[in-house]
């Protein structure tokens, strides 16, 4: 996990110091551009033919070429960042749309976890259900056991059915021995 953001973060500074160096290359641009500018200005005024700039090429057209290369810059830094815009528009709809299915899973996921819990406490109360019954069945005295505050046996929570199943027990003159009387004629 460190090393992943680790590896984050170089790759969030590699990106600021590109940016940084193209930022450094636009602003030096600019400023031969202006040094450009500000020669003729000066040489315009030092001697020579009026208009004329170094190597007889006029100054209007030496600060025309100048702007036009400062332009060619500009508009190659403007279609890079235009680039690289679209490229993260990109990037942020598909995390947008990996983010909505995993959102999707995970709620699958929490109603699978929850069926799976349900069926395991209906499974619980079940299988404590039987053994009450067993304990019962087998003749064990449900009466000496310790009962809680709801009158269930301490050590079994089927919330008091063994103690329905006693009384309903009790209240019978004989227990079946599952045997049908044989009749004499």
């Amino acid at each position: 996990m460190e090393e992943r953001q680790r590896s984050h973060e170089i790759s969030r500074l590699c990106g600021e110091l590109s940016e940084a160096y193209e930022h450094l290359a636009y602003e030096q641009q600019c400023v031969r551009h202006h040094e450009v500018c500000r020669q003729f200005g000066i040489e315009a005024s030092g001697g020579g033919w009026a208009g004329m700039g170094p190597c007889g090429i006029g100054r209007r057209t030496l600060e025309v070429r100048a702007e036009q290369k400062l332009r060619e810059c500009a508009e190659q830094r403007g279609g890079r960042l235009s680039r690289d815009v679209t490229k993260l528009a990109s990037d942020t709809s598909a995390q947008q749309a990996s983010i909505a299915q995993l959102g999707a899973r995970l709620m699958r996921a929490k109603k699978a976890h929850a069926q799976r819990d349900k069926l395991r406490a209906n499974a619980d109360k079940q299988t404590q259900m039987l053994h009450s019954k067993l304990k019962l069945t087998s003749g064990e005295d449900v009466a000496s056991q310790e009962v809680d505050e709801y009158g269930a046996p301490m050590g079994s929570s089927d919330g008091g059915t063994a103690v329905l199943s006693r009384s309903n027990k009790k209240k019978g003159a004989s227990a079946s021995t599952g045997k049908l009387p044989q009749l004499s004629f």
